[in-house]
């Protein structure tokens, strides 16, 4: 991933159009306000992804009228921590920053917690 300022401006630019149109198919979209916990392991990318998911992925989400906040999580433990104190505060679904270890460990922790709960993800490991 390259992250000078001109690849990240034009590539944010074309997913932003992309997550408007697809806002604009949802009708559910129109009438809920969505909002997400983003958790990102900041370790990723070295060490890059919270750069990556503040410059690009928030912009892309927030110009499709999604709401997110970006909790950091470094290990399986923090994340199942994280989602049983933040998953009742209201959120529509939560998004794993990450690639397999983020999901799992997402997926693990509402499997064990009994919670149904959106996931969605957001591909930032080391083969995406």
């Amino acid at each position: 991933f390259r992250t000078d300022p001109l690849s990240l401006k034009s590539v944010a630019k074309r997913y932003i159009q992309h997550a408007r149109n697809i806002h604009k198919s949802i009708a559910l979209a129109e009438t809920v306000p969505l909002r997400y916990l983003l958790v990102v392991n900041p370790s990723l990318m070295d060490g890059k992804a919270r750069e990556v998911v503040d410059q690009l992925v928030v912009p892309i989400l927030e110009a499709a009228s999604i709401n997110v906040v970006v909790k950091e999580v470094r290990s399986r433990e923090h994340v199942e921590e994280t989602l049983a104190t933040e998953i009742v505060a209201g959120y529509s679904g939560v998004l794993a920053c990450g690639g397999d270890d983020m999901l799992g460990n997402i997926a693990t922790a509402l499997l064990t917690s009994n919670l149904s709960f959106p996931v969605g993800i957001v591909p930032l490991g080391t083969a995406n």
